[in-house]
């Protein structure tokens, strides 16, 4: 084999080692910190989410995801969804606040429970619609 095939050819395997090298150290970067751990997937397209990050995360059955495909890794998001009713009340209430700001009559409060209060937020009630979820 000529001389300069050679050269060409380790060149060639140093670049392919550079490029596996850089990749091997962004994944790392990208995954310094995180819990990683080995999930086998199932029938229908199922996994099992380990228990450990189910507890960390306060998940339980029923809650919902946002599923985000990127650069050839799954990623689960854990969401909130609101009921339209819910969302529609609060669209409702900043628009009353803004238009009570606007004319000049918005209130100031010094009580943060007499606010929630007035914006029809039970705060007990959420506390404990909460601690029945967990």
């Amino acid at each position: 084999m000529p001389q300069s095939e050679s050269n060409y050819d380790l060149i060639l395997a140093i670049d392919i080692f550079l490029y596996l090298a850089y990749n091997i150290i962004r994944k790392y970067e990208f995954l310094k910190g995180l819990s990683i751990m080995l999930i086998e997937m199932r029938g229908r397209s199922q996994i099992t989410i380990p228990s450990e990050i189910v507890k960390s995360l306060g998940v339980k059955e029923g809650d919902k995801f946002d599923v985000i495909e990127k650069d050839g890794g799954i990623f689960l998001c854990p969401v909130v969804v609101y009921p339209k009713k819910e969302m529609i009340r609060i669209a409702r209430l900043i628009k009353e606040t803004d238009a009570e700001y606007k004319s000049g009559e918005s209130k100031a409060y010094d009580d943060v429970d007499k606010m929630f209060e007035d914006m029809g937020i039970n705060l007990n009630e959420l506390a404990y619609q909460e601690d029945q979820r967990l």
